[in-house]
């Protein structure tokens, strides 16, 4: 693609930045089924938002061909491919982000400066997630509400993190019910509600714990939403993120020294993904963990 102001030229088509390609097919893997379903998800957007949907001229029959597609369009945020019995989403990896990049000022940047928190990493992106039942109106408004709030979301350095009205939208996706056969890609809109919140309180600069709190509680029903091997490197951006607004949690709060050993155990469990994760998520995990024990040597050590 080639990119035009905020928008990339695929042939005579216009896409926003950020975009959404379909390859979703049959096993004919004819491009009119690819057509229809991106027609089917342009439909469910308001005119505004359209240009967030495009189609793959290329077959993607899995993960490596949609990271292949990913690669050579660099301006696209995801690729909707397999087929209407099960869906997945592959998202373009982002690095995680330290958080004194969040914390310009205030209460947070200065206890990152004098060492007393280690400088910790937010996991903001994973591989893929994926659902059943491609067909039906619920999985439609999820994807197409998630690719919305995907795209800000990954432009967080430039946006901030969700306004009221699109974290009204994410808890009401995450509250969706419809006849899956998994409930796993729950946690996707409940992972990014947690993310949000956590960075939001870092970057106000005092360590908000009602957003601290909150952030927990949505990463607490990102978990119970999936098994860790269910999906391995959503596993460790939820457990990683997690531990890190537990441990901000420690150093604003009375429960410190309980909530730095659930942290612990969060990055822990984390860590031993390690194999079947990707390495983004684990390489911030394993980061986060080193700091947390350097922290904790200079101190003389908890139990």
């Amino acid at each position: 693609g080639v990119v035009v102001g905020a928008l990339i030229r695929f042939g005579n088509i216009n896409l926003s930045k950020g975009a959404f390609l379909v390859a979703v097919a049959s096993e004919q893997d004819l491009e009119q089924e690819r057509r229809i379903y991106r027609d089917r998800l342009r439909r469910a957007l308001p005119p505004s938002d359209r240009a967030l949907v495009g189609l793959s001229r290329d077959p993607v029959r899995n993960g490596a061909d949609a990271g292949e597609v990913l690669r050579r369009h660099p301006k696209i945020g995801g690729v909707v491919w397999g087929n209407l019995k099960w869906l997945v989403v592959s998202l373009r990896e982002r690095d995680a982000i330290a958080i004194s990049d969040v914390a310009a000022e205030g209460v947070a940047h200065q206890r990152i400066a004098s060492g007393q928190v280690p400088n910790l990493r937010v996991i903001m992106s994973f591989k893929d997630w994926g659902l059943s039942h491609g067909q039906t109106d619920a999985t439609t408004r999820y994807i197409t509400s998630l690719i919305v709030l995907w795209r800000h979301f990954a432009a967080y350095e430039q946006h901030g993190g969700f306004s009221e009205e699109q974290q009204a939208r994410l808890r009401g996706i995450q509250s969706m019910r419809a006849r899956w056969s998994s409930q796993a890609h729950l946690a996707v809109s409940a992972w990014l509600l947690g993310t949000s919140d956590l960075l939001e309180s870092i970057k106000e600069g005092h360590l908000d714990q009602r957003k601290l709190e909150r952030a927990c509680e949505a990463f607490q029903r990102a978990s119970e939403r999936l098994r860790p091997r269910d999906n391995p490197s959503l596993s460790v951006a939820i457990r990683n993120n997690y531990a890190v607004a537990l441990f901000l949690r420690a150093h604003s709060g009375p429960e410190g020294k309980g909530l730095r050993k659930a942290a612990f155990k969060k990055l822990a469990a984390a860590a031993r993904l390690e194999k079947s994760s990707g390495a983004n998520g684990v390489v911030a995990g394993l980061n986060n963990r080193r700091a947390i024990e350097w922290k904790k040597s200079r101190v003389g050590g908890e139990k």
